[in-house]
């Protein structure tokens, strides 16, 4: 669309009313009626430039109901609605999905839309479904609401298939590297830790292997709550167990435990969390020096010494051949 000249034009007014937005300063009254006119023509027309000038309308949906909510919700909000024209919502979504944002005052509007493409993940979607649950997972960790208590958070594991859940689960993963630790607490107090209890009992869903290994990833960046969350780890694998396997797990996950202190801050945690990913940790397994370097670290802070002792045992069970010296060293 950003190629077509359909997409061209409109892409110009667009920067035209950036414009006008930016010298009316705190004059700004809404879009001004000659842009209306214009996106009017585009939003009715019935030829191809028309329909691609539509697809960038619906990528700058954010822009736009910052600039006049109430008819950007009239006019634009309708070209993502599955319910009234699949076909034209299709490629709005696709507009939206590449540039699009949210914010808090978006999001009461742009929700009940996504909830209708969750059944579309698979089918019509099925190019953009990694990037939807990016959103979502965005929605979720950065988002204002409660994705429990309004339910969409329900709606969308029962409806969407497991790669879907897994996808979600790895963009919590990387929303979360960038989350302060002062928002960590009140994230896992609002939600995510009753999110966490309830998948553990197979509500609204079981967990699975591929999805279970996604969430233990989330664990070195919830420092504040870090216990807590090595306790969920521990009951989602007995949960699993004895089919749960880990092979590799984390390209950079024993090394963000290292960089988080954990091994000083909350060595017993570590320590159990350790145990229960080598038990079932199995060959190759890359991550020997990252892992030996945290338990030389536990060695140091912990005199759990018959329990780092099984650490090692674990470790040289998965080819880590300097684990069988690391007590030996202190």
């Amino acid at each position: 669309a950003i190629n077509h000249p359909g997409g061209k034009i409109t892409l110009f007014w667009l920067k035209a009313l950036s414009k006008k937005r930016s010298a009316a300063e705190k004059n700004w009254i809404g879009i001004p009626a000659e842009s209306k006119i214009f996106f009017q023509r585009v939003l009715t027309g019935s030829s191809y430039p028309a329909e691609m000038g539509r697809v960038v309308l619906a990528s700058h949906t954010y822009f736009l109901f910052s600039l006049d909510g109430e008819w950007t919700k009239e006019n634009i909000l309708p070209l993502l609605d599955w319910s009234i024209d699949p076909k034209r919502a299709q490629r709005a979504w696709h507009g939206y999905l590449t540039w699009g944002r949210w914010d808090d005052a978006l999001l009461p509007e742009i929700l009940p839309l996504f909830e209708k493409i969750f059944s579309k993940l698979s089918s019509g979607l099925s190019p953009m479904r990694n990037r939807i649950c990016e959103y979502l997972a965005s929605i979720a960790v950065y988002g204002s609401s409660n994705p429990l208590q309004e339910g969409w958070i329900e709606r969308f594991l029962k409806t969407v298939a497991d790669e879907d859940r897994k996808s979600w689960a790895s963009h919590v993963r990387d929303q979360l590297s960038s989350l302060k630790e002062d928002k960590v607490y009140n994230l896992w107090d609002r939600w995510l830790e009753k999110y966490w209890r309830q998948r553990i009992t197979g509500v609204p869903c079981p967990l699975d292997q591929e999805e279970l290994k996604e969430m233990i990833a989330w664990a070195p960046n919830l420092g504040s709550v870090f216990p807590d969350v090595v306790d969920k780890i521990c009951e989602s694998i007995k949960s699993i167990n004895p089919n749960f396997e880990l092979k590799n797990h984390g390209s950079y996950f024993y090394r963000e435990l290292g960089k988080r202190n954990f091994a000083a801050t909350h060595p017993e945690s570590l320590i159990k969390l350790l145990q229960h990913l080598l038990e079932h940790t199995q060959e190759p397994f890359w991550r020997c020096r990252e892992a030996e370097a945290l338990v030389k670290d536990l060695i140091s802070n912990s005199s759990k010494r018959h329990q780092l002792k099984s650490i090692c045992d674990e470790l040289s069970r998965i080819g880590c051949k300097n684990a069988s010296n690391l007590l030996g060293d202190q």
